[in-house]
């Protein structure tokens, strides 16, 4: 009988030279699991959050409250993908407590778990999530003005899907 043969190994979407507790600026975005619309609607270009679109902003309001260090410059919960312009300032050592990575985690799996007990939603979440590092003044611009202008191009947005 032949052996399966094993998963193959992820490639991890992050800098393997790059340090991602280093306090900076990031981009992030991740999105619904299979891209499903389910946070909020867009109307007139603005948005109008769904009861889980309210816990996954509500989990991002929890996850500053616990970690004085983050900051959040903008945020924006799309239907089907949350943007946000997240800061992780520096600690008592030069370096954030926690890293990139298990902020977005840790704010995904609050709102996974409160989604769960709530409104018995399963699965919100794709794995992963999509990030740049915020390098000057310039691309901050860019960021911002992304995320604010994201909700009146909903109708041109790559991950656009009628509902």
């Amino acid at each position: 009988m032949a052996r399966p043969s094993p998963a193959p190994k992820r490639r991890s979407p992050r800098l393997p030279w790059f340090d991602y507790r280093q306090p900076r600026l990031y981009f992030v975005t991740f999105c619904t699991h299979r891209k499903r619309c389910t946070l909020s609607r867009i109307a007139d270009g603005r948005v109008h959050l769904t009861p889980l679109g309210v816990i996954v902003d509500d989990a991002l309001t929890a996850l500053r409250r616990r970690h004085r260090w983050l900051g959040v410059w903008a945020h924006v919960v799309m239907p089907n993908h949350v943007h946000a312009l997240l800061w992780l300032q520096p600690g008592p050592d030069g370096r954030a407590p926690r890293s990139l990575s298990a902020i977005v985690g840790e704010w995904k799996a609050k709102a996974s778990s409160t989604a769960r007990r709530r409104l018995g939603v399963s699965r919100i979440w794709q794995r992963s999530f999509h990030e740049r590092i915020v390098r000057d003044e310039v691309q901050l611009q860019v960021y911002l003005a992304y995320i604010e202008g994201n909700p009146g191009s909903w109708e041109e947005d790559s991950l656009h899907r009628a509902y």
